[in-house]
């Protein structure tokens, strides 16, 4: 589930045009750029973060039933050349993303859930932020 869900959420974050031919789920894609100094920008970079069980301690569930809920990460780094260009087009395209996702159905059966956002990163030429995204597993 955790491959589905990782599809998934690629699918919905490259169906946004801004970014769509530089959205990913390896870091810095497949070229030698470590630093991801090269990369086109915006860019987003999807990541699977965490499965956190959601049985409760008490349960007396079978061992085959997992439910978990997954948290996943999509890495926006978007170029700032401006205050005017990052108000006008930047930071809307954050809020793109987490629309774009937020509320539509995961292959769970259960929908996307948009938490958070944080900038992690700070460059002369670029910005990169972290938004956060909660799918209900049912079942690993």
């Amino acid at each position: 589930m955790i491959d589905l869900c990782a599809s998934d959420l690629y699918t919905k974050v490259q169906a946004i045009p801004a970014i769509a031919t530089a959205t990913g789920l390896a870091v810095g894609g497949k070229s030698p750029d470590p630093g991801m100094t090269k990369m086109t920008l915006p860019a987003a970079w999807i990541l699977f973060e965490a499965a956190q069980s959601t049985v409760d301690a008490n349960s007396r569930l079978p061992s085959t039933n997992l439910p978990a809920l997954l948290s996943y990460a999509v890495m926006l780094y978007v170029p700032y050349i401006s205050q005017p260009d990052l108000i006008t087009n930047q930071l809307p395209l954050i809020e793109l993303v987490a629309k774009t996702v937020h509320g539509t159905e995961a292959p769970t059966g259960q929908r996307w859930r948009f938490t958070t956002t944080k900038l992690v990163l700070v460059n002369p030429d670029r910005m990169g932020y972290r938004l956060t995204f909660l799918v209900d597993a049912g079942s690993l």
